[in-house]
């Protein structure tokens, strides 16, 4: 795993228009950091293998979604974690996209259009079965609360799968170990909660670690099923 490096933080910088997290420390502030500096206290974190305490707490909005809201499921948080840690995070998410390949099929979070590909391919099936007088089965699943639900555990063990040095596991294990968040709303803090499921939100790593956890689904996928096209079966969207 190689050192973080100063371009790779460039292309990680927090955009200016993003809040700060709850050390408050702004976007501009950060950037106002060279980035060579940055890199090497990326590099102590890795070295260490963990964030200081203070980096390792965020903040979680409550946002009603509708007038009257009063029951847990009324409400969208929103987490905020230091705009430190975000950069670093990013940096790193941005190496592993570079390397860790996903299966084809996985459409959620990535730089592709996925909504319009499923779209597309779905338009592409139907038409496909009616042209050729052929019937066709379709499932879908939705996994509730997907995002929320993830073991800790799952996640540790999907980033050895994938050949994540074990230098980068520990420290992401060090960082679910300690991460903390406070929840707030109109007036109120709640004290430091320890979140012990679910990838974390509003951290860069998260879409990339829950599209390593979810492609292991299409492992349990037969290759051979699905509507075949030519040489190609389609059989995930």
């Amino acid at each position: 795993w190689d050192p973080v490096s100063s371009k790779e933080v460039e292309q990680a910088l927090p955009p200016l228009g993003t809040a700060p997290g709850p050390d408050s420390f702004t976007p501009k502030d950060f950037r106002a950091v060279p980035s060579a500096v940055w890199a090497c206290i990326f590099n102590i974190f890795m070295l260490c293998g963990r964030l200081p305490d203070y980096l390792l707490e965020s903040r979680t909005t409550l946002i009603p979604k509708r007038d009257g809201a009063c029951n847990p499921e009324d409400f969208r948080p929103i987490t905020v974690s230091s705009v430190v840690v975000r950069c670093f995070h990013k940096a790193i998410a941005n190496r592993m996209s570079r390397h860790i390949q996903l299966d084809p099929r996985q459409k959620a979070f990535r730089s592709l259009d996925g909504c319009s590909e499923g779209v597309f391919l779905l338009d592409f099936i139907l038409g496909h079965a009616r042209r050729n007088h052929r019937p066709v089965h379709l499932a879908s699943l939705d996994v509730a609360k997907a995002f929320d639900s993830v073991s800790h555990a799952a996640i540790l063990d999907v980033l050895r799968s994938f050949g994540v040095p074990d230098q980068m596991v520990e420290y992401i294990a060090s960082v679910y170990a300690g991460s903390r968040t406070r929840l707030q709303g109109d007036g109120w803090q709640s004290h430091a909660i320890h979140p012990t499921c679910g990838v974390k939100q509003g951290d860069p790593l998260s879409p990339m670690i829950f599209n390593m956890v979810i492609d292991r689904l299409f492992t349990l996928f037969p290759r051979d099923t699905g509507v075949s096209v030519g040489d190609t079966v389609l059989n995930g969207m």
